[in-house]
């Protein structure tokens, strides 16, 4: 999940890039987040998992209900 979003953040970034719509400053920064979170031993990506798995965790019920009501649409 986070592999993903970090390609919709790179291309998102190429494409203002391409239309000079983002300072070079911000460009700099988002490709150094990018590598950073790139890093197998990162800390910045470790930190977003436990983030991810405590929002889910936390958030496990709401889960459940909409998985409900969606098979129910789908039947």
């Amino acid at each position: 999940m986070i592999d993903k979003r970090l390609n919709d953040i790179a291309t998102f970034a190429f494409d203002l890039e391409e239309k000079e719509n983002i300072p070079p400053e911000l460009s700099k920064i988002i490709d150094e987040f990018i590598k950073k979170m790139g890093e197998d031993n990162s800390s910045i990506k470790d930190t977003k998992i436990k983030q991810i798995k405590l929002l889910l965790y936390n958030g496990r019920d709401d889960i459940i209900e909409h998985i409900k009501d969606y098979k129910e649409i789908e039947l």
